[in-house]
């Protein structure tokens, strides 16, 4: 059974340290038991409270709020109310007294500490661009970590951002203009956020650029519990990420898209002559 001081001992010794801005994406379930109440709130506070500890009072804890209803079925997003649906740990975040969660109403973040003002608040129109909450998080050089899990195709939504920064070639800009709210006021604005296309077999794996990042020193895994942890920072994600796609602008795809001439995102119909 995991104890809250074997729970902060190992986010130590992974590198979070009192003051981080620290984001994190979870999969509790693979930690197994913990020294705690024995329930789902008991649970939860169990995390929360060793986070706060590794981070202290001028740490700041994010956590990803995603609403992706908004987007599948144009249900109306509000900033307050509407749930996270990216894990009990989250929403959990989401409802605590002082968090701030961003605006964007598809890929908000939550943020408890000093700098949640900093990154949450403002309009937030685009999903990955420079002013987004991703964005913000990249200038304040925040902490990225996985706990649950550490090589896996997917569950590092900074990933996404990465993808945006540089420019792939298998998304595009799509725009949203269902209702927004804050606390019941509608917001005006047109929302957008970079998706990618459907039907040339764009499947994402952030398995290797993971890799990429342990075995350039710029990520580390560590055992917590049953489970493991991955940690790496935003500059050590960009600077890598710049030169991996450089080399290879589908790394964090299974297979390159299958485009076809003539077709969108190609602009020129194939040759006649």
């Amino acid at each position: 059974m995991l104890t809250q001081d074997d729970f902060v001992a190992a986010l130590r010794a992974a590198g979070v340290r009192n003051g981080d801005t620290l984001m994190v994406q979870s999969n509790l379930r693979r930690l197994g038991s913990v020294e705690a109440p024995r329930s789902k709130g008991g649970i939860l506070e169990f995390y929360v409270d060793g986070f706060r500890r590794a981070i202290g009072e001028e740490g700041t804890l994010v956590v990803l709020t995603a609403f992706e209803d908004y987007a599948r079925h144009g249900m109306t997003f509000d900033r307050r109310h509407s749930p996270s649906l990216s894990g009990a740990l989250s929403e959990h975040v989401r409802c605590l007294p002082g968090a701030i969660r961003s605006r964007h109403p598809v890929l908000s973040i939550t943020a408890l500490g000093p700098q949640a003002s900093a990154l949450c608040d403002g309009p937030h129109f685009e999903g990955f661009g420079y002013d987004s909450a991703w964005g913000r998080l990249h200038r304040a050089n925040a902490k990225i970590m996985t706990l649950g899990y550490a090589i896996a195709p997917d569950g590092m939504t900074f990933c996404h951002y990465l993808e945006n920064l540089y420019g792939v070639p298998y998304q595009y800009t799509k725009l949203y203009d269902h209702p927004v709210l804050d606390d019941g006021v509608p917001q005006p604005g047109t929302w957008t956020m970079p998706v990618r296309y459907l039907d040339f077999g764009v499947e994402n794996d952030q398995s290797f650029f993971k890799r990429c990042l342990v075995e350039a020193d710029l990520a580390r895994i560590h055992p917590v519990g049953r489970g493991q942890l991955l940690i790496t920072d935003c500059e050590s994600m960009v600077a890598h990420a710049l030169q991996r796609f450089a080399e290879d602008r589908y790394m964090m795809l299974i297979r390159p898209p299958a485009f076809r001439r003539g077709e969108i995102p190609f602009d020129v119909k194939p040759s006649t002559a």
